[in-house]
């Protein structure tokens, strides 16, 4: 009798594990789309010759939808930006493309209106596959993103990309992937340029590089107008009441991970400190400095955004 039962509990536990592995696999493969409302890329240009010089940025942000041949689409705005200190400013912005996911076949389509400085070889005012995340190892993915370069797929991999676990696509170009949900490390149009030392690379070549990607409104991204009131950004925001500003500490992040990014503004948007990386040695200001009372707080941590007040007493 003690047996059978012993038995039973085996075979339970064993289907239990079983159901538990392949529902885990199937939360894996769930397709991540590109299409996503509030989606922000930010990419920093840089170049192999004048590292020294501060970086040129532009990005994009999807918001709105539109209709185009009986098809929904997400509209992608491209934008260049002013850095100041780590809040980045919104100089020009314009759209540039729509995009659209087909999520049963795991296939990402764009109709693009202009081209960008790295990516001008997909086609303008027409329909094209931009990236397909169906493919297999040995397969060849859409062309105009890689340069019309015949790009292979060698393998299928998981890695956390801005806070997700992603498929990522890894390829016989230098084992740069196609990352689902993104595009490719470099962007969402770019041409996935890398720097290889000893192969022959120019000097002052530009090549991008996918510095953040973030999903919530242009102030959680870090994106804001030049020259416009944005405090309506914050009007339904969290308040949380302090003594005063050496009495708040940030919890429940990693603070010594260097994804980590600390803002603080004071209420009319002015950003008063930044600080990116070990958040256990963020200067607060001493209480002798604390000039207002009401403060705005934005901490990044990967995909996490969390913005609050804090007032103090």
């Amino acid at each position: 009798m003690k047996k059978s039962s012993i038995f039973r509990k085996c075979v339970f536990i064993f289907f239990a594990l079983f159901f538990l592995s392949i529902s885990s696999l199937f939360a894996q493969d769930n397709y991540i789309p590109i299409a996503v409302e509030g989606a922000h890329y930010r990419i920093r240009v840089e170049n192999t010759g004048t590292y020294w010089t501060d970086s040129t940025w532009y990005g994009y942000a999807l918001r709105g939808d539109t209709v185009i041949n009986n098809q929904l689409w997400k509209k992608v705005y491209h934008r260049w930006f002013e850095d100041r200190d780590g809040q980045f400013f919104i100089v020009w912005d314009s759209l540039h493309a729509v995009v659209r996911d087909d999520t049963i076949n795991r296939k990402v389509y764009s109709i693009k209106f202009r081209h960008n400085p790295f990516g001008y070889y997909c086609p303008l005012n027409e329909e094209f596959l931009l990236y397909d995340f169906s493919v297999m190892p040995g397969d060849t993915l859409p062309s105009c993103v890689w340069g019309n370069f015949p790009v292979h797929c060698t393998s299928i991999q998981y890695y956390q990309y801005f806070g997700s676990n992603r498929k990522c696509f890894i390829t016989d170009y230098w084992e740069v992937p196609a990352v689902e949900g993104i595009g490719t490390p470099s962007g969402l149009f770019e041409f996935p340029n890398i720097l290889v030392k000893g192969y022959g690379v120019e000097p002052n070549y530009d090549y991008p590089v996918l510095e953040n990607y973030c999903i919530g409104n242009d102030y959680e991204c870090g994106q804001l107008y030049l020259g416009e009131d944005n405090s309506h950004l914050t009007e339904n925001l969290e308040v949380i009441y302090i003594k005063d500003l050496n009495s708040f500490f940030v919890t429940g992040i990693e603070r010594d991970n260097e994804d980590c990014e600390f803002l603080l503004y004071s209420f009319d948007g002015k950003l008063i400190l930044y600080k990116r990386g070990n958040l256990s040695e963020v200067p607060f200001l001493n209480s002798q400095n604390n000039y207002a009372s009401l403060y705005i707080v934005r901490l990044r941590y990967g995909n996490l955004i969390k913005s609050f007040k804090i007032k103090t007493l």
